[in-house]
Order: C-alpha cells, then sequence, then structure tokens
C-alpha cells in the first residue's frame, strides 16, 4: 500500500521529497486534487462531504491523533463515526456529517480501505503523519503536555513515527521538549550510578555499563531450554514456551510482562542450561534509534551485543539485577564487561557530549523567551 502512496504522490508531482511530512502531504495533496480523466481532464471528483482541501485536512489531522492515542489503525463503523462525530463537536468551525466524510475517505479521498464493517488507515504512517500534523498546528499549549505524556509512557514507542514525523515539521518543539527530558535523564542517571569502587573494572567499562544501564533494568538468570521450548506455538498463541517460562520467571521479581523483552543466549539442539536475560526498557529510551538517524552527535550505536558471561555464575531460576553492587557476582573483574555485553542496547548517548547538548538546548530555551515579542514595533 505504501508503493502505492509514494506512486500516486510522483504521478502528482515527480519529485520524492526526502522530509516525511512534505512527503505525505504530497500524497494528501494528490489524492485530493485527483482528476477523473475518463471523464476529462478537467473533471475533479466532488467530495461527499462538501469539504475544501484545507478543512479536509484539519478533521483528518484530529482523526488521526484520536486514533493513534487508541493504538489502532483498524476501527469500526460504529467507532470511527463516533470519533467524527466528537470532531465536529470540536471543530464547530468546520461544518460536515460524518458520514459524508467517512465515504470520502474509501472513495474521494481513499486514505482508507474497508472490508465488511472495519475500516483501517492505508498505511500505520499516513495516520502516524497526520497526528504529527495535529501536534504540531492544532495542539497549541497542549503541545508540551502531549510529548511529556508521549514520553512518560510505557507505550510510548508506538508514537516514534509520529515524533520522527514531528521533529522534521518542527525540530525545535520537540528539542526543547522529549530531548531535552531524555538528555536530563541520562545525566542524572550517569552521575548517581556506579559510583562506588570496583576493583579491577576499568574507567571504560564504567563508563559503558552507566551508557547501556540507562535503557533499563535488566535481570540475568539461568534457564533449562528443550528444543521442543523454542518450537512456535501452533497457531503462534503467544511466545515459545522458552520465552513464556521466563516471562513468569522474571515477573515474580517485577519485571513487566508487558513492557520487557526476553533474550535467551547460547540455546541449542540439546536441552542446555541457557543464560537468559529480560530487559524492562525506561521511558523515552524508544527515542534513541531515531535520534541516531536524525545523526545527533550525541549519541552512537553499539557494535556488539554478544556476551560471553558463563551460565554458571547464575542459578538456575533465581534471576539476578544489573545493578552497581560491587558484591555481585556480575560485577566481578572477571564478569563485570561480559555482564554489560548482555545488555540490549542498540544505542547509547555520550555523556560529555549530552551535557554539552543540554546546555545548548536550556540556552535555545532562554533566548527564545528573552526574545522581543513578533508584535514589538508595529
Amino acid at each position: 500500500m505504501l508503493v502505492s502512496l509514494l506512486f500516486k504522490a510522483y504521478t502528482f508531482k515527480a519529485k520524492v521529497p526526502f522530509r516525511k511530512h512534505i512527503f505525505y502531504r504530497q500524497v494528501f495533496d494528490a489524492l485530493f486534487e485527483a482528476h477523473d480523466f475518463t471523464k476529462g481532464e478537467s473533471f475533479n471528483r466532488p467530495k461527499h462531504s462538501g469539504l475544501d482541501i484545507d478543512d479536509f485536512h484539519a478533521v483528518l489531522r484530529e482523526l488521526g491523533f484520536s486514533s493513534a492515542k487508541l493504538g489502532r489503525v483498524d476501527l469500526s463503523k460504529d467507532k470511527i463515526l463516533g470519533l467524527l462525530a466528537d470532531i465536529r463537536e470540536r471543530r464547530k468551525d468546520i461544518k460536515f456529517q460524518p458520514g459524508d466524510f467517512l465515504l470520502d475517505l474509501v472513495s474521494t479521498v481513499p486514505l482508507f480501505t474497508c472490508e465488511g464493517s472495519e475500516y483501517n488507515w492505508a498505511h500505520k504512517s499516513v495516520q502516524d503523519y497526520f497526528a504529527s500534523q495535529f501536534i504540531f498546528m492544532d495542539a497549541k499549549k497542549d503541545q508540551r503536555p502531549i510529548l511529556s505524556a508521549i514520553y512518560n509512557s510505557e507505550q510510548g514507542g508506538r508514537f516514534a513515527n509520529v515524533l520522527d514525523i514531528l521533529h522534521d515539521t518542527d525540530p525545535a518543539i520537540v528539542r526543547q521538549t522529549i530531548i531535552r527530558k531524555l538528555l536530563q535523564d541520562f545525566v542524572v542517571h550517569y552521575e548517581n550510578s556506579y559510583n562506588k569502587t570496583f576493583p579491577g573494572v576499568t574507567a571504560a567499562a564504567l563508563q559503558a555499563r552507566k551508557q547501556r544501564t540507562f535503557q533499563g533494568k535488566t535481570a540475568l538468570t539461568a534457564l533449562r531450554v528443550t528444543p521442543e521450548d523454542m518450537l512456535p506455538r501452533k497457531g503462534n498463541a503467544g511466545p515459545h514456551l522458552a520465552f513464556a517460562k521466563l516471562k513468569k520467571i522474571m515477573s515474580d521479581i517485577g519485571l513487566s510482562p508487558k513492557n520487557s523483552m526476553g533474550i535467551i543466549y547460547g540455546f541449542s539442539s540439546v536441552e542446555t542450561l541457557a543464560l537468559a536475560a529480560t530487559q524492562e526498557n525506561r521511558t523515552g529510551t524508544f527515542l534513541l534509534p531515531i535520534l541516531a538517524a536524525k545523526k545527533y552527535d550525541f549519541v552512537s550505536v553499539c557494535a556488539d551485543h554478544n556476551t560471553m558471561l558463563a551460565v554458571e555464575v547464575l542459578t538456575e531460576n533465581h534471576p539476578i539485577f544489573i545493578d552497581d553492587d560491587p558484591a555481585s557476582p556480575l560485577n566481578s573483574p572477571e564478569n563485570f564487561e561480559k555482564t554489560t555485553a548482555a545488555i540490549r542496547s542498540e544505542v547509547v548517548l555520550d555523556y560529555p557530549k549530552s551535557k554539552i547538548a543540554l546546555h545548548e538546548i536550556e540556552k535555545e530555551i532562554a533566548e527564545s523567551v528573552e526574545r522581543d515579542p513578533l508584535t514589538s514595533g508595529i
């Protein structure tokens, strides 16, 4: 479906923009302005809703954000009509009938598909675009609370592409809210962890551990795994049995099954005692891959995630957290770096560069407050 949208945008304007928000606006314009060449080049399909391109876009922004909050790209007919009725109530300046607008969405401006009584966004990225533009254009005084809520949500990763597109549209608001918060949290974490004495552990190893543990809480255990445990369950009914076992063990020590990721190292074709890890990510860290893609100099990609930590260090079915206790067997000189490598963290933050970036953001915020208002001199 995304390929067909790309083709539609290209036929409308023979140039594909690199910035996401411009690309999706071009897709929308192409669909809204589409001519029906079977009836002559000058024929435009009339819209059932009677809305012009700007008002149509405004309703879609509201619909994109409302449905993104639900975490759904598929909506029942009753649900989408209810959302459109709520939008009509909020946007009294735009006159339309929900049923007519829905008809437009599957016919004259086909950004949705319809299967029976289910209506689906043509692609999740289209929903993400309109949600991002709602935050940019319509949220106004609520921009910062919305972005803060996304950052602090355990399910904030659902909005990763929304924030990616918003960053292209308005990088300043993203920098001054969630990037600032991320850097603040990292600096606090870095300065307040692993400050004890770890004999035989290098400064570089301590730095790497501080960087990776910012990702969240990680616990390790020894897990007995059979080849059958790693087979897919019938009808894809949940995770492999090995991961189901791991989730049960880790949930007993307080790691959220909903917001954690299991990793099993060293399983084989015979029954074995494998090293297993569960990681519960810190809120906001879903931003790290986005910042790496944007080429911020305070982020870097981790080169190695392999661990050579011996499973014998651990006790079967008795998980132990990776923490800054010098007495932990995971923090002995021979195990410290191997333990760090068991922490899944694709991207890490650089402490000195993060402090510099945070200072620059604070300065940017201060200058925006001190700047003469636009009305000065009128």
